[in-house]
């Protein structure tokens, strides 16, 4: 996580000082789509394969047969939402004045790489591969900056050349880790039919959910383009970047817990406290130096970064803390519950997009983000001790 977040910081200031605010946006506006077509994609299948293989022993061969199957059904999806994106690349004109859709036509392939990306990472903590998804988090994210870095140094970068090293280190990725999770394909219909079974009573729970409450908050990428600009895509995407680690570091916590939380009635209480802890001071330390960062690294040009960071990162801190309960709920198969939670939060990220945006500007997509954290947080809270009081009444 430490890593992750040095490489990104890194990254964006790359990105940043190559594109140009104008660029930086429209290419965050393309990365932006892709990862909405992500969520749409998933349907819940690799949610309900993880948990599956939280339950099953080290060493049970199964394990690679569901992975195997699970797999199957990403190679359908992606080849789908690629002829997706094929067709909104010639729709876009109507709706944005970016001008981006020749370019959102020739890298539509990228879609697929965001979609495998996503089922490894869903796999990798039920099968309890801490380790490897701590690479698989690492790993890519530093080729690809080291590559802008060599790039540039040798041709100037610009967004089709950003594009082409990001699509060439993901299916790189894809291939290697494909390798170390070597999916088997024995009686591959009978796991296709229980996964997709199984997926009714859990991961299309948590599919609906992750619609309303992560779906939604792509929803901004869309707003912002239209009222205003990509240019202010940018701008709220850098801010979404920069806090993204004060979300992490609760979240990371309940990835790495995921399977003992299966075994637990009880989050352990010492790192519920800590994670709480950390998760405040790093929160109050991001806001009293994110504007002397940002007008040092990212230089003046986005200053509009440090004020809506200041917002995004409160949201983002209490968001992380509900990502903790999430996955002690996840463990236990409490698919509704985190459905009606995620509902609840996309409501108030589609209400909050669709008319704070238009009246208040890119500050309105801020305080939007923060009100979806907050909410989220409390509803993960609520059925985390509902979830409590029924298992001590059962015991």
């Amino acid at each position: 996580m430490v890593l992750s977040i040095i490489i990104g910081f890194i990254t964006s200031i790359i990105n940043t000082r190559t594109l140009g605010p104008e660029g930086y946006g429209d290419y965050k506006f393309i990365i932006n789509l892709f990862q909405f077509m992500t969520i749409l994609s998933s349907l819940g299948l690799s949610y309900t394969t993880s948990q599956h293989l939280t339950q099953m022993q080290s060493g049970d061969n199964r394990k690679l047969c569901l992975i195997g199957a699970n797999f199957i059904f990403t190679v359908v999806i992606s080849v789908f939402f690629i002829i997706c994106s094929i067709i909104f690349s010639f729709l876009e004109p109507y709706f944005f004045e970016s001008h981006l859709s020749n370019v959102i036509l020739l890298f539509s392939p990228l879609v697929a790489v965001f979609i495998f990306n996503s089922t490894i990472e869903n796999i990798l903590p039920g099968d309890n591969k801490i380790h490897q998804l701590s690479l698989f988090r690492v790993i890519p994210a530093l080729f690809f900056m080291l590559l802008l870095l060599l790039v540039n140094y040798i041709y100037h970068l610009n967004l089709l050349i950003t594009l082409f090293i990001q699509i060439v280190i993901g299916i790189v990725t894809i291939i290697v880790f494909y390798r170390l999770l070597r999916p088997e394909y024995i009686d591959y219909k009978n796991n296709i039919r229980l996964i997709w079974e199984a997926n009714k009573k859990f991961g299309w729970h948590v599919y609906i959910g992750s619609l309303s409450g992560v779906a939604s908050t792509y929803i901004s990428t869309f707003m912002i383009s239209y009222f205003l600009d990509n240019t202010h895509v940018g701008y709220f995407s850098l801010a979404i970047t920069l806090t993204m680690p004060l979300m992490q570091i609760s979240s990371i916590v309940g990835i790495t817990y995921f399977k003992e939380f299966a075994n637990v009635n009880i989050l352990p209480r010492k790192v519920t406290f800590l994670t709480a802890l950390i998760s405040a001071i790093s929160t109050i330390i991001f806001i009293l130096i994110i504007k002397p960062v940002v007008l040092m690294v990212y230089t003046e040009s986005f200053v509009q970064v440090a004020y809506i960071s200041s917002i995004i990162a409160i949201g983002a801190a209490i968001h992380g803390m509900g990502d903790y309960f999430n996955r002690f709920l996840g463990a236990h198969g409490q698919g509704k519950q985190l459905r009606n939670g995620a509902f609840v939060v996309g409501v108030v990220n589609i209400l909050g997009y669709f008319i704070l945006i238009k009246f208040f500007g890119i500050a309105g997509a801020a305080i939007t983000r923060l009100a979806a954290g907050l909410i989220y947080c409390s509803m993960m809270i609520f059925y985390y001790i509902r979830f409590r009081k029924r298992r001590a009444i059962s015991l």
